[in-house]
């Protein structure tokens, strides 16, 4: 299930057309093109959210999106075409994975493949690559391993929102906060005091008292008369209060998720059965076709298992 156009307004999956039309007028008046114009990232952001709004505000659209995800965003969109099609791969990708198991390949080793995710901004491996550790044995004449395999899968908690329905802590779900920065006064240079020139009392502008030249002003005739700085009230410093967007909940206006902190993913251990082939090579990797894990139920992906032929079979491990 996608939950991008949630993310960008700030819910969860479950939120009810109040919460939606609610933080669709926060957002847009935080990102009004027309206070930034010529912004090219404040006005795609605009765009973002009026396209959130619209879907997720008619129950139709939103139904589609929850089922099919972003490609329900596309022009001419068939949800009937799109099931089969998803069924399809599902049967294909389960021949796949028991053909795989019974006949792996040997491959040319090499490092495993990052995929940039649709959501979540993180990097997802499309093709797993697992170190396996063997006896002589089973490397010599092969047979059936189960294997624990930890993958990462959407948080059941938050159902993959990495949010909570309560309001962040820092900001108080206002998506922004204020931040005082203290910087030197330009008015008198971080001193705390300004100097005015004026004539000396002394010598009365003269330069000379007595027939002597001025010990005060050193025969000039003026001084710098300090005197406290106004802008800065003689602290030398200057609090600027600065308003920008909360970075702890990323301007979503709600707490990180306990259960994953706001990763959106949480590990799973699960036992994976693997066919080892006879003649184990420990400079091959062996391709399991459509047997690995994906973030999308609908993208299957291979597992690669490289072996580790021990002198003596591990105990208890498997």
């Amino acid at each position: 299930m996608s939950t991008r156009l949630y993310g960008i307004l700030g819910l969860g999956v479950d939120a009810d057309e109040i919460a939606i039309r609610r933080a669709y007028k926060q957002l847009t008046a935080l990102h009004d093109p027309a206070k930034v114009p010529g912004d090219a990232k404040v006005a795609e952001r605009h765009r973002g959210i009026q396209l959130a709004y619209e879907v997720l505000s008619d129950e139709e659209r939103r139904a589609l999106y929850d089922e099919f995800g972003d490609a329900s965003l596309k022009k001419g969109f068939d949800p009937e075409a799109a099931r089969r099609a998803i069924e399809k791969q599902k049967r294909e990708a389960a021949r796949r994975a028991k053909a795989a198991m019974l006949a792996p390949t040997a491959v040319e080793r090499r490092e495993p493949v990052a995929d940039e995710a649709a959501a979540g901004g993180g990097a997802v491996r499309s093709n797993w690559v697992i170190e396996v550790a063997i006896g002589p044995q089973l490397a010599r004449r092969g047979g059936a391993l189960k294997v624990p395999v930890t993958r990462p899968v959407p948080c059941p908690r938050c159902e993959g929102s990495g949010r909570r329905a309560e309001p962040c802590p820092s900001c108080r779900g206002q998506l922004q906060v204020s931040a005082r920065l203290v910087e030197p006064c330009a008015g008198c240079h971080g001193i705390g005091l300004t100097g005015t020139r004026v004539y000396c009392k002394g010598c009365r502008g003269s330069g000379r008292r007595g027939g002597r030249r001025c010990a005060r002003c050193s025969g000039v005739g003026i001084v710098v008369q300090r005197l406290e700085c106004g802008a800065c009230a003689g602290r030398g410093l200057r609090v600027i209060e600065q308003v920008q967007p909360c970075a702890a909940c990323h301007s979503t206006g709600r707490a990180a998720c306990k259960r994953c902190d706001g990763r959106r993913t949480t590990p799973k251990t699960l036992a994976l059965r693997l066919c080892v082939p006879p003649r184990v090579m420990e400079d091959r990797d062996y391709r399991y076709a459509g047997a690995g894990f994906s973030a999308r139920e609908d993208a299957p992906s291979d597992l690669f298992v490289r072996f580790t032929v021990l002198a003596r079979a591990p105990r208890g491990r498997y």
